[in-house]
């Protein structure tokens, strides 16, 4: 097994035991990704029919391509729920939905989407954010295919502080 393979099946591995049983908030995938759209209720209802899923890793991979604009849109616990998804997903494989993964955890020059993102922060355990401080610093490696930039700035601004540099 490659080096950087064994990384990605432990990092996984941490995301599964670190996220078990994290329950989903108000708002759900398909409903926030409608969110993105300035969708109406009546199209955030039919939306959020979609998600019939009871845990995270039941998740299709299509819905986490489908819903890549979705984890800005969601509720504090939402994101603490669909969050460690996109993180595997992202671990597995290349495209837009990675760098959307990674800049839900950057913090914004923007004061009220600030202070947003960090009630979101403070919902995660030490566990938890240490889990996503490890994903961070093998995204900061991935310079070919992803936004390593951001992953390192994320780092920098808050999750280094777990252990994970």
């Amino acid at each position: 097994m490659k080096p950087v393979q064994s990384e990605i099946d432990a990092i996984v591995r941490a995301i599964h035991v670190a996220f078990e049983g994290v329950p989903r908030g108000e708002i759900t995938l398909h409903e926030a990704e409608v969110i993105d759209g300035y969708g109406t209720v009546a199209e955030r209802e039919r939306a959020r029919r979609r998600d019939t899923e009871t845990s995270w890793q039941q998740v299709s991979d299509s819905a986490v391509v489908e819903c890549r604009n979705a984890l800005n849109h969601l509720d504090a616990q939402s994101w603490c729920h669909y969050l460690p998804r996109y993180m595997e997903w992202s671990l597995r494989h290349r495209g837009d939905v990675v760098d959307h993964t990674i800049y839900s955890l950057l913090l914004s020059g923007d004061r009220e989407l600030n202070e947003h993102r960090r009630r979101r922060h403070r919902m995660l355990t030490a566990e938890q954010s240490a889990v996503v401080g490890a994903f961070l610093v093998h995204m900061s490696k991935r310079t070919r295919d992803c936004d390593a930039a951001a992953a390192a700035e994320a780092l920098t601004q808050h999750w280094g502080r777990f252990g994970t540099e």
